[in-house]
């Protein structure tokens, strides 16, 4: 998936740290008194070891196991590199630094594991060996989990491996997932989404329905519930996606529409459209595929959810038109004094290389002085003079490096003005042919938590090297992170703006490794292969009433009309494999062998008694509240589909026994796993929306927390009132049927 590598000149120099050794090429080299460190192993030496100022390094391509030299000058001018291989005292300290940033794991861990040991005293006494290693097999997974030790589809996958070598489960048990059909549906449903998104379909949406608004409740208005709606038939991801650039050109072009009012409604209204149908969400597959599976002759219809869906919807909609006036942050969008608080402002290096045509131009007389949306905050010459908050009048020279502190859009405007303005990032040498030649972009993307990347610094992590692009700029929650590129540890949520290649846009658009890839300054103009359009909306369209009507099971609809929309070109079968996210798929089927533990254990049904025991006085809506907040906050730390998966387990029983009936217990477990909006990584939107709107995590649990406490009571009642006097009909050969008719 990498783009070729050619040379460009071009420097490094990026935010406010300017040493050069900003990012790193995959093995990390310290720096220390008296020389370099390095690895015991051979140096091709760069030939251009001179440096025009200070913070200049050698950077070596590590593609043939080299690595990064980082220049340091002794007294004596020689570059000393010295042997350093782990000693002991290296790795306890190692250790002890790990033990103490998980500190409060360990003590959480501690106290489970003494909660768990009373519990057997007292209450489950009766477990035998194969229930408590399931317990604490769980209690392992949801750490791993909550901590992104690892890829979820990693942690839950290898929790099953683990209870099938035990003989716990059977090989059938623990791999059912796979077979499910529940499971190729979610995977065919992401494949279609893509062809959707590549026909231009919603983009066409977008521009016949999004026109420029007067005002931010306008922009809701129009913006929200087309949201809604298209996300209870369309993956939300690829809607939001979408629609993010609509809305920042909305706030670029009037100062009273700040995206910061509309990014998170954006999200939240994603979440709330999920609800409306029973492919809005991968968790309300789950739900269905597990109680299917548990009951066959169950019938889940296609729009029955919708029932308390919609007016979730209609409650989410109007709290976010009241309530965002005052809950969301306001837009600081004029000033050189308010941009530099702007939350989507970046600090960037801009090298002149020769040829500019601002060389020996004063700042005011090369048209930098009033640039919209960005300033010039520091100069630093090639004699190593650095001048900050330079006059109007300062004298521009050849490889002079300039701090621009700045909006996104106005710092790629920037870089359009003159081909010899180039970002000061050394690792753009390695990309390939300059922004000159239309090749070269400036792209931000927001990390996902479970990005290789998250948890090492930009130097460990090879980022160049792994994705051929460069980062010229880290921002954290509304905030600019002000130290060295390379000593900066990634974080999930993280936007980086990136130097790269459009190959990138294509190789990474869908990767799960990142929750947003969005061009700057791409727009969303293109044009429109009108027949491609009406092929991939029939066929979504059909897909919907031939499932609907009973006529076909959603694997079968929705695999039809992803072979229709390959056939007429709508997606190419690598655009089809691309879009099928490995780490969904199989999280969600490994989740199906850990429900399947914890019920052949006995252990959800335990669970499940206790709680009946503590809620049956309040009667079945008490219940009902106890499995939706048990899901909802096992949703906020883990992944949504295995906490429902997990969930599923322990509210079968209660359903079994009669005291709840299945449509109630199921649609509190797809509710209460959509209901993530108080925090920023409890749902995929929430971490798109965190870059381009400039938020804080606080914004997120202050605008959020409310609409969660708000959609939990509205979703309870409402299963309530329509489901909770609905037979049970799990009736399979030979049984009876349980009813709370």
């Amino acid at each position: 998936m990498e783009s070729t590598a050619g040379e460009t000149e071009m420097e490094v120099v990026t935010d406010m740290g300017m040493d050069s050794d900003e990012e790193g090429m995959g093995v990390s080299s310290v720096s220390v008194t008296g020389g370099l460190r390095r690895r015991p192993r051979t140096i091709r030496e760069s030939s251009d070891n001179e440096s025009q100022h200070p913070s200049d390094e050698a950077f070596i391509d590590d593609d043939d196991d080299a690595f990064e030299a980082e220049e340091y000058v002794d007294s004596d001018d020689e570059l000393e590199l010295t042997d350093v291989r782990p000693k002991p005292k290296v790795m306890a300290d190692k250790f002890k630094h790990l033990i103490w940033n998980n500190k409060f794991t360990l003590v959480l861990l501690v106290i489970l594991v003494a909660l768990l040991i009373v519990a057997g005293i007292l209450i489950w006494d009766h477990w035998d060996w194969e229930a408590w290693v399931t317990v604490a097999t769980l209690i392992v997974v949801i750490i791993g989990l909550a901590k992104d030790v690892a890829d979820p589809d990693v942690v839950l996958l290898g929790g099953v491996i683990l209870l099938m070598t035990l003989k716990i489960i059977e090989p059938e048990e623990g791999l059912e997932g796979f077979s499910d059909s529940t499971v190729f549906a979610v995977a065919v449903l992401l494949a279609m989404a893509k062809g959707i998104e590549k026909t231009g379909t919603l983009d066409l949406l977008s521009r016949y329905l999004l026109r420029q608004p007067r005002n931010v409740l306008f922009a809701q208005l129009m913006l929200l519930p087309m949201v809604g709606g298209l996300s209870g038939i369309l993956n939300n991801t690829p809607v939001v996606a979408m629609l993010i650039p609509v809305v920042l050109k909305w706030s670029r072009r009037a100062d009273n529409i700040p995206a910061s009012k509309l990014l998170i409604p954006l999200s939240y209204a994603s979440i709330l459209g999920g609800t409306l149908t029973l492919i809005g969400t991968s968790t309300n597959l789950v739900v269905q595929g597990l109680a299917e599976d548990e009951c066959p002759n169950l019938d889940i219809p296609f729009f029955e959810i919708a029932y308390v869906g919609f007016p979730n919807l209609g409650i989410g909609l109007v709290y976010m038109f009241i309530f965002s006036r005052w809950l969301l942050p306001a837009d600081r969008s004029s000033g050189s004094d308010t941009y530099s608080k702007n939350p989507r402002e970046y600090t960037v290096g801009v090298q002149i290389k020769k040829g500019s045509t601002v060389v020996n131009k004063t700042i005011e007389k090369a048209g930098l002085r009033h640039l919209p949306g960005l300033y010039i905050i520091e100069i630093q010459h090639a004699s190593g003079e650095i001048v900050p908050a330079p006059s109007s009048d300062t004298i521009l020279q050849e490889n002079d490096i300039l701090m621009f502190a700045g909006v996104l859009d106005s710092v790629d405007e920037l870089l359009r003005l003159d081909r010899h303005l180039v970002p000061a990032t050394k690792q753009t040498e390695k990309l390939g042919p300059s922004r000159g030649a239309g090749k070269r972009v400036l792209v931000e993307v927001v990390l996902a938590p479970y990005s290789p990347v998250v948890g090492h610094t930009v130097r460990e992590s090879g980022f160049r090297n792994r994705y051929q692009a460069a980062i010229i700029a880290v921002h954290r929650y509304g905030t600019r992170i002000r130290q060295k590129i390379g000593d900066i540890e990634l974080a999930g949520g993280d936007a980086l703006l990136l130097e790269t290649t459009r190959a990138f846009m294509d190789n990474y658009r869908s990767d799960q490794h990142f929750a947003l890839v969005s061009e700057l300054g791409a727009g969303v103009s293109r044009k429109f292969n009108w027949f491609k359009i009406l092929i991939a909306t029939a066929s979504a369209l059909t897909m919907v009433a031939v499932n609907a009507a009973g006529l076909l099971s959603l694997a079968a609809a929705a695999g039809a009309a992803l072979y229709i929309m390959l056939i007429f070109g709508c997606l190419t079968v690598s655009d089809a494999r691309s879009a099928i996210r490995p780490t969904v798929v199989i999280t969600i089927a490994a989740a199906f062998g850990l429900a399947n533990a914890l019920d052949v254990t006995g252990v959800g049904e335990t669970i499940g008694n206790n709680l009946v025991d503590l809620f049956e006085p309040l009667g079945s809506i008490g219940i009902m509240f106890a499995i939706y907040i048990t899901t909802a906050v096992l949703s906020s730390v883990i992944s949504n589909a295995a906490a429902v998966a997990l969930m599923f387990a322990v509210a079968w029983p209660i359903i079994e026994s009669g005291l709840l009936s299945q449509k109630a217990g199921i649609y509190t477990l797809m509710f209460a796993a959509s209901a993530a909006f108080s925090t920023p990584i409890g749902y995929q939107t929430n971490l798109m929306v965190v870059g381009p709107g400039g938020y804080h995590f606080f914004d997120f649990l202050k605008f959020g927390l409310p609409l969660q406490l708000l959609i939990g009571v509205s979703s309870v009642i409402l299963t309530w009132v329509f489901f909770d006097g609905v037979d049970n009909v799990c009736c399979e050969s030979g049984s009876d049927c349980l009813s709370t008719g």
